[in-house]
């Protein structure tokens, strides 16, 4: 299997790779680290089965992916390395440090929040404009409270997909004085930007909460883990 993990058909690469991502298989590592770096096929599979073996030499394959042009596989090293957690903290930071540009930024971003990477806070602030949403969300996955000036900040956002990450961040984040702000942002111009401060309210007040749905209507936000 080992072997064939080194061919070029792509189906049969697929295969392989999964059978040795299943088996959790160290050996395959470096071939599928090689994948990585190509322009066809093969680059997806190996970033998902680099994420399932674990090993920790596919980090900075992983982390470098995160730089590429292609979408689809950044996307796939970001799951890989989130998969891998807390220990990918400093390769992803270093390619943050050291790749300029909206895209590999937004992707690392994905990285620290779900990783709750609470070294990445100064640069979560300092985020280009373009990522403002990314960063806020990660700010309020990571639950740092030195972040939320900058966050209860970003419900002024004129974009609704910063509004948006705030609203929802102000309920992670857990401060109650944040309660009248939220309960502004249930008359915010975006459905969205309503609902999910009245999620937020819940989580803070405690209380039932309705705002007002795309039909005009007042309703209860929609349960998530429904």
């Amino acid at each position: 299997m080992l072997e064939k993990v080194r061919s070029r058909d792509p189906a049969v690469f697929e295969a392989s790779a999964a059978v040795l991502a299943n088996l959790r298989e160290r050996r395959a590592v470096p071939d599928l680290a090689a994948a990585l770096t190509e322009k066809g096929e093969r680059a997806l599979p190996a970033a998902w089965a680099l994420g399932m073996i674990g090993d920790p030499a596919a980090i900075p394959p992983l982390a470098a992916s995160l730089a590429s042009p292609n979408h689809d596989l950044r996307k796939a090293a970001v799951r890989a390395l989130v998969r891998l957690g807390p220990p990918v903290e400093e390769e992803v930071a270093r390619v943050w440090r050291e790749t300029p540009g909206p895209a590999p930024e937004r992707a690392v971003i994905r990285v620290m929040g779900e990783i709750r990477a609470g070294g990445a806070v100064p640069r979560l602030l300092a985020a280009m404009p373009e990522n403002r949403d990314a960063a806020v969300w990660a700010l309020g996955r990571i639950n740092d409270k030195t972040a939320a000036a900058s966050v209860r900040e970003a419900m002024d956002d004129p974009r609704w997909q910063v509004r948006r990450e705030a609203a929802q961040a102000l309920g992670s984040l857990g401060d109650r004085t944040d309660i009248p702000r939220l309960r502004r942002a249930l008359s915010d111009r975006e459905t969205v930007v309503r609902e999910w401060a009245a999620r937020s309210l819940i989580t803070l007040s405690g209380g039932d909460i309705l705002y007002r749905d795309e039909d005009g209507k007042m309703v209860p936000p929609y349960n998530l883990y429904h």
